[in-house]
């Protein structure tokens, strides 16, 4: 079961019901690189699939046996080593079936950090991030993992092709960036020489009401395009931002959410239509005293809310998908989908793929709730991510989900939206 299924609604879905798709005929836990040429030799006389499988954490059926072939999973588990690290270059050579937690442990002991962090972190592996082009939530400083990759080795039927680790070269087409995002399609990731960086002397926390979703877009646009990076930029539609306060991500009782609204009453930012932004600056204590005195200069319309918010937000930041398994087993559909476009684009991608996904679930439910963040931030551009729940259509729960997700993708595609920023395409965004 484990290696049939990913971490998606659908997944989680069938998993409750006992409806397990064809599982892979056999798992196979190779050591190194020449296994794996052995396994794919085979493969080709015998005409099997072959699917790579890191930590299994894929919410768009990347994982998934297709057709009716025999299916051999090879799953990188035990491919799990730092294999050199150069202080010198800020570079690590690294085998693919590390997982984050792993690969940070070995870094941070030298002073380094690769500075990814998916809120997969705690179980995807570097050769995930790498085959789905991931994205972190320090992303806006840092970059997506792709940004990171120096170099790659990967095992194809045709044998082993290298990337050899350079800052830049001019050679006609970047193989690297070939490989990266090919979701197992081309071959297995074997390993990566990734870019590190050192460990932050100091961290800094932001936060802001701001009076409305749109004025937060249009601050941090200001802000990325006067080349201020923070590692975290979060912006909360107010939907997100009123749950936040329910919940207590912004302040954890009741008698302060009652004093914090009186306060930005008073300030002439009203709380339920206001937006929470988080701002995560990292690096030299000069270097983040002054981006965090120059990202003030643009939230001057906003109601400052001090460190607490961002520092909630990053405390409770790997615990929200553990929320999905308590909200399916009381019959609620949550799921979460995401995308990308440019400023100019962007409030109306966001209002067009709300309203789409409120009229498509009202079809089915008596009400719903969708949530919004602006996360991974550009200079020309940002990336969005909905999140939507409802009451679960029994009987129909399959059905209910596609018909969402069909209305969703649509409304994206129409507006000028990627079908993806950093989930990928898998089984689920193939048609």
């Amino acid at each position: 079961t484990r290696h049939a299924l990913g971490k998606s609604y659908i997944d989680l879905l069938r998993l409750r019901k006992g409806r397990i798709p064809a599982a892979p005929d056999a798992v196979v836990f190779p050591t190194d690189e020449n296994q794996i040429l052995a396994v794919f030799k085979l493969a080709g006389e015998k005409d099997w699939a072959l699917i790579p499988f890191g930590g299994g954490t894929t919410v768009v059926g990347g994982v998934e046996t297709q057709g009716n072939r025999v299916t051999i999973t090879l799953d990188l588990q035990r491919m799990n080593r730092v294999l050199a690290l150069d202080p010198v270059s800020r570079t690590a050579r690294v085998q693919s079936g590390i997982q984050g937690p792993d690969l940070e442990g070995q870094l941070n002991a030298a002073g380094l950090t690769l500075g990814h962090f998916p809120q997969s972190f705690e179980f995807s592996t570097l050769g995930g991030w790498i085959a789905t082009r991931s994205a972190g939530q320090n992303s806006t400083k840092y970059g997506k993992i792709e940004h990171m990759v120096a170099g790659l080795r990967m095992a194809t039927p045709g044998g082993m092709h290298t990337a050899a680790p350079v800052p830049a070269e001019a050679v006609g087409p970047s193989m690297p960036q070939c490989m990266i995002g090919s979701e197992g399609v081309l071959g297995v990731i074997t390993e990566a020489t990734v870019r590190l960086q050192s460990l932050p002397a100091r961290r800094a926390f932001l936060g802001y009401f701001l009076p409305d979703f749109l004025s937060g877009i249009d601050a941090v646009r200001a802000m990325l395009q006067a080349d201020i990076r923070p590692a975290v930029i979060r912006l909360s539609d107010p939907e997100e931002t009123r749950l936040a306060l329910v919940l207590g991500r912004s302040s954890p009782k009741s008698f302060k959410e009652m004093l914090l609204r009186r306060y930005l009453d008073l300030r002439g930012v009203p709380a339920d239509t206001g937006a929470l932004l988080i701002l995560i600056f990292e690096g030299t204590g000069p270097g983040v005293r002054a981006f965090r005195h120059k990202a003030r200069r643009f939230c001057k319309g906003g109601v400052a809310l001090g460190r607490q918010p961002a520092r909630l937000w990053l405390k409770s930041r790997f615990q929200h998908p553990y929320l999905r398994d308590d909200l399916l087993d009381r019959s609620v559909m949550v799921d979460t989908l995401e995308t990308a476009t440019t400023w100019d684009r962007l409030p109306g991608l966001y209002a067009h793929v709300r309203n789409c996904l409120i009229e498509s679930i009202t079809k089915t439910a008596p009400g719903c709730l969708v949530l919004t963040h602006l996360s991974h931030a550009y200079p020309d551009g940002a990336s969005l991510y909905f999140t939507f729940m409802a009451r679960q259509q029994a009987g129909q729960e399959m059905k209910q989900w596609l018909a969402v997700k069909a209305a969703a993708t649509a409304a994206i595609l129409e507006h000028g939206g990627t079908l993806s920023h950093h989930h990928g395409i898998g089984t689920m965004h193939k048609a």
